[in-house]
């Protein structure tokens, strides 16, 4: 997304984490500028970026233009233009759910969709799941979104159902405290989500 004038809205840092092979090794101030990256996630929102992955996208939205651009502005995304209302709001957060949302994706096999499209929050986890080359747990209530995927791609790499208990689960962080199911219960209402 970009301002009219062709300026990102966002700040976007690719953070290796498989090793790239000799030939695509990056130079020492990109490596630096990674290592940068990991330290400023770490100490400032307690991030680490230790899972299994070959990559981490790490976006940051740059706030001050968002808020020039408010309320009446203009982006350009996939080649369109939207108002800036129509994609962002600047409700005070309650603590409580709303009905919308903003979900956005691209790349790999995900069809270029200049227009806006409706996917339930019960969607998001079959597409994740999928996207991951993983099999979609059978006990989740959504559905995959074959309408956003390339059908070769959906061809090539059939989305596939498991049992929910053999489905691998992410582990959690190494060194994060367990929580038993009292500790997990009251996090959980102090957020909202159990009453």
């Amino acid at each position: 997304m970009r301002t009219r004038a062709g300026e990102p809205l966002y700040t976007v840092e690719l953070v290796d984490v498989a090793e790239r092979p000799p030939e695509a090794r990056r130079g020492l101030l990109a490596r630096l500028r990674q290592v940068g990256v990991r330290l400023y996630l770490r100490w400032r929102f307690g991030v680490t970026l230790d899972s299994p992955a070959h990559a981490y996208l790490v976006a940051g939205p740059q706030g001050e233009l968002l808020e020039m651009l408010w309320p009446d502005g203009e982006i350009a995304i996939g080649g369109s233009r939207l108002g800036v209302s129509e994609l962002f709001s600047r409700d005070a957060f309650s603590g409580r759910h709303l009905s919308t949302a903003i979900f956005l994706a691209a790349g790999g096999p995900l069809l270029h969709r200049a227009g806006r499209d409706r996917i339930s929050v019960l969607d998001v986890a079959p597409l994740v799941a999928w996207l991951a080359g993983e099999a979609i747990p059978d006990d989740l209530e959504g559905e995959l979104p074959r309408r956003w995927l390339d059908p070769q791609e959906l061809v090539r790499h059939a989305p596939r159902e498991a049992p929910a208990p053999v489905v691998p689960l992410a582990r959690a962080r190494p060194g994060a405290p367990a929580l038993d199911d009292e500790a997990l219960t009251e996090r959980l209402r102090r957020l909202g989500y159990v009453e």
